[in-house]
């Protein structure tokens, strides 16, 4: 889960507002999500249920290799979260429209039933979107079907990953390898570091380096720096960093 704050300025510079976005990143395994509902414990599924390739040499009463599977997975809002969605958004758009409160990115020959609310197709994204019924339950169910076709991941515009190095106040430390896939064109972000209060960074041991030849300065790579020191027992470090990592690099 993340928390994004930004503030927003008027052109006339009349004032400013403060924007806050929440977002929740989840993987479900809907099997095991709709599990608890017919079949609390976790137990292997009956014989007669299985799916087996009977082309293999070793296949027998006692021996299953199970065949690919050529549908997709039904599910529903109710099955995978244990209820519907009760109501909508308040909020509206630029024009005082309601805005969509739930959308779905699936390829565009996958049925979608809805129990109610206004769908809209956004055919580049592959995203269907609904404007809900604020009275009404809303589900959303996609049912089983004969189907290959997978939506294109796009690239994400940075890989991240953190480790942390050796031991102790002495020699331990952190590590982050910010990677940018483009090849044409730099990056640039603000990088958010929390850490407890008994881990207390040294600021004079920042180092910055790009795998680029010859590699940037460290000013070229950290433009900007905020920092707010640790109280013992009572927070912890916070440290931000405006980053800009050169195309192809890490």
């Amino acid at each position: 889960m993340s928390i994004d704050v930004r503030p927003l300025c008027r052109s006339d510079s009349s004032g400013c507002i403060i924007e806050m976005e929440q977002t929740v990143d989840m993987v479900l395994d809907i099997e095991r999500s709709k599990r608890p509902h017919d079949n609390p414990i976790p137990r292997p599924p009956p014989s007669q249920e299985l799916r087996c390739d009977t082309s293999k040499p070793y296949a027998s009463a006692d021996a299953c290799f199970p065949l690919e599977v050529s549908t997709t997975q039904s599910w529903a809002l109710s099955e995978i979260f244990g209820r519907s969605v009760k109501g909508s958004c308040l909020a509206t758009n630029s024009h005082g429209d309601p805005t969509e409160s739930v959308c779905i990115r699936v390829p565009d020959e996958h049925v979608v039933e809805i129990s109610n609310g206004v769908e809209r197709k956004i055919a580049a994204e592959h995203k269907r979107c609904f404007i809900l019924d604020s009275s009404k339950a809303f589900e959303m169910i996609l049912p089983q079907q004969q189907s290959q076709a997978v939506v294109s991941r796009q690239p994400p515009p940075l890989y991240a990953s953190r480790s942390f190095t050796g031991h102790g106040q002495e020699r331990g430390g952190v590590q982050t390898l910010l990677t940018n896939p483009s090849q044409d064109k730099a990056i640039s972000f603000v990088y958010f570091e929390s850490l407890p209060w008994f881990m207390k960074p040294y600021l004079h041991t920042l180092r910055a380096k790009t795998t680029t030849s010859p590699s940037p300065p460290q000013s070229a790579i950290i433009t900007s720096m905020y920092y707010r020191p640790a109280l013992d027992r009572q927070r912890g470090t916070q440290l931000e960093l405006q980053i800009t990592v050169p195309p192809a690099s890490t």
